[in-house]
């Protein structure tokens, strides 16, 4: 015999995601400025996206790495720049 109570979805907040997917679509949306109202340049909303997630890193992407942006008619394209290497100088040594 089954339970008569249905089971109810579980009202726990839910974990943020790591964001193993990749999203299929980025809604672009409006920058807001530090009084949390919209930017407006020359009587146009600055246009804001934002993406996250575990994805971004298995295409080589790696915190505080950067980002080469290009563009085409209807196209943004991003992809991971070459990293850059940091030359320390060594203590005691001479510059020419």
């Amino acid at each position: 015999m089954q339970d008569s109570q249905e089971k109810s979805p579980s009202k726990e907040s839910k974990k943020p995601s790591a964001g193993w997917y990749k999203p299929r679509y980025v809604r672009i949306g409006v920058l807001n400025g530090p009084d949390g109202r919209p930017v407006i340049v020359d009587g146009t909303y600055v246009p804001y996206f934002k993406m996250r997630g575990m994805w971004i890193h298995r295409l080589g992407g790696t915190a505080r790495s950067r980002l080469l942006i290009e563009e085409e008619p209807g196209r943004i394209i991003l992809s991971v720049d070459k990293p850059v290497v940091k030359v320390k100088k060594s203590r005691g040594a001479k510059s020419a």
